[in-house]
């Protein structure tokens, strides 16, 4: 008996392991990919320099040297601005609009059938092309931000810790909202008008283009009670010194409250798919 429940154990962990191999190839597949179009990236660092010299103009004329506004300083907002296009690039999820494209020509048939899961395998592509994106666009930028910039960087360990702890946890929630939100094409039959509203929701809320400290009060009391925030703000707080620890470690837990949430609504919405598709099959 224990050799039969050894096997079993054995033959599960290789399963979990060939696995977990697979959904790092999808990733690195999806990494060299973006090498094959080279000539976009040189514009696509040549557009963040810009975007980085617009956005630093505008808040230094915003702010002003040596002003302080709501406790925010120009150094804090030029910290802002380059660390949140690194946190931007590692956010960014597409995860949606290639559900639809897949419901819409048809491949999502083959989806249903492979002995992998479409959510991993949909994730793992994203995260390669945001590696090579954060790696190959925005890094060198930062970099060369770092250099000719001043801003102060995190004084405690922890909080840069906890800035990579949230960022990790702010990736997991993006792409759970994306895949959620895609699965509701099997219902619109296009995620033009989902991916519309989600995009404008993100951008009012998350607090990626202008910090949620500046906003009035009535959309500051929305921007709380949303899970937008925790994608990048509260990880770029974190960064900027604007949380204490034990705030920091409520951010987190809240990070996984908003994903264990958006899990079960994706298996219920999930359950309701297998129906549908069932239903149309005949």
């Amino acid at each position: 008996m224990n050799q039969k429940r050894n096997s079993y154990r054995n033959y599960y962990k290789k399963g979990g392991d060939i696995l977990k191999n697979v959904y790092v190839s999808f990733a690195e597949k999806s990494f060299r990919q973006r090498f094959v179009y080279r000539a976009n990236s040189y514009f696509y660092i040549i557009s963040s320099i810009l975007r980085l010299s617009i956005l630093i103009s505008l808040w230094t004329a915003l702010l002003g040297e040596g002003q302080v506004v709501k406790g925010t300083t120009l150094e804090d907002m030029t910290a802002f601005v380059v660390i949140n296009m690194v946190v931007l690039s590692m956010t960014r999820s597409n995860i949606g609009n290639k559900l639809a494209q897949r419901f819409e020509d048809g491949t999502i048939a083959t989806d249903f059938i492979r002995p992998v899961s479409l959510k991993y395998y949909l994730i793992s592509e994203q995260m390669g092309e945001n590696l090579y994106s954060a790696v190959f666009h925005i890094i060198p930028v930062c970099v060369i931000s770092v250099l000719f910039l001043q801003f102060r960087w995190p004084d405690e360990p922890w909080q840069w810790a906890m800035f990579a702890l949230t960022l990790l946890f702010g990736m997991w929630l993006v792409y759970q909202i994306h895949y959620v939100v895609g699965l509701l094409v099997f219902w619109l039959k296009t995620s033009m008008y989902t991916n519309w509203m989600l995009s404008a929701l993100m951008e009012l809320f998350a607090g990626s283009v202008v910090p949620l400290w500046f906003y009035p009060d009535l959309l500051y009391k929305l921007a709380m009670l949303l899970p937008f925030r925790f994608i990048s703000f509260e990880p770029l707080a974190i960064f900027l010194g604007k949380t204490t620890l034990a705030a920091s470690v409520q951010v987190a837990a809240m990070q996984l409250v908003w994903i264990f949430v958006l899990l079960l609504l994706e298996k219920a919405v999930w359950r309701q798919v297998q129906k549908k598709v069932i239903i149309q099959g005949g």
